[in-house]
């Protein structure tokens, strides 16, 4: 398979998803409220998109100290568990 190739696969099937969406939405005659078309969605966060991206950025940092302090204190118990025998036993 040639680069492009592995390159537009993807991408066609990311469209697919947004026409299939779009399509199920107008055959079902499914209210906006309960599932907005995809048009409406993008729209909303290309509206919204700087609020968007500052929530975004305070949860992408909450996750990474969240991550941070989970793998040292993980860190440290691991090596308090492997090197003194009191914390072994128990």
């Amino acid at each position: 398979m040639t680069r492009a190739a592995r390159l537009l696969v993807p991408v066609i099937g990311i469209a697919a998803v947004f026409v299939l969406w779009d399509l199920a939405i107008r055959a079902f005659d499914v209210r906006p409220s309960t599932v907005p078309p995809p048009g409406d969605v993008f729209r909303a966060i290309a509206d919204d998109w700087e609020v968007l991206w500052a929530r975004t950025r305070v949860t992408l940092t909450e996750a990474v100290v969240g991550f941070s302090l989970g793998s040292a204190i993980g860190f440290l118990l691991a090596v308090s568990m492997s090197r003194w025998p009191l914390v072994r036993r128990v």
